[in-house]
């Protein structure tokens, strides 16, 4: 048949179409034997409901695994696909942001070490390089920053200095 008939037109856009929208949209795998389909939409939600209702408590890749009933390799290829990066280094970043959170709103003799161990942080040293990392700079120097704002804040407004 000749392409540019009508009906042969339609069929073969339906066809680009298809397949361009299984490629960009798959939330959907469906895979044959004894496998069941994985439905990633669904385990995104159910993790990603665990590591925003658990706040400051660290959680461990095993717990997401168990939570969305997946194995590591599964989940790992998810959060690959879905955000381009692990589902460790997706906690990492998830606890950093908290902990910097936690250091803008500090309250006067919280320090660093304290904000920390609220977070299940221990090795101070890696946390360090990792928040320079991910902020571009030390939580030391954020903490300092959130002093002197807090200070200034409670100046009179006459005594400021712009």
């Amino acid at each position: 048949k000749d392409l540019h008939e009508a009906a042969a037109e339609y069929a073969a856009k339906l066809q680009v179409l298809d397949a361009t929208l299984r490629t960009l949209l798959p939330l959907r795998e469906e895979v044959h034997g004894r496998r069941r389909a994985i439905n990633r939409a669904e385990i995104l939600s159910r993790v990603l409901d665990l590591i925003w209702s658990t706040g400051d408590q660290p959680l461990r890749i095993d717990d997401l695994c168990r939570a969305a009933d997946v194995s590591e390799r599964t989940l790992r290829n998810i959060f690959y696909r879905h955000f381009g990066i692990g589902p460790h280094e997706f906690l990492t970043i998830t606890r950093l942001n908290r902990v910097r959170a936690a250091i803008h709103g500090a309250r006067p003799g919280e320090t660093i070490s304290s904000i920390c161990a609220n977070h299940g942080i221990w090795d101070f040293g890696r946390f360090a390089d990792q928040y320079r990392r991910l902020f571009g700079v030390l939580p030391s120097q954020n903490l300092a920053d959130r002093r002197i704002s807090a200070l200034h804040e409670r100046l009179p407004r006459a005594s400021r200095v712009a």
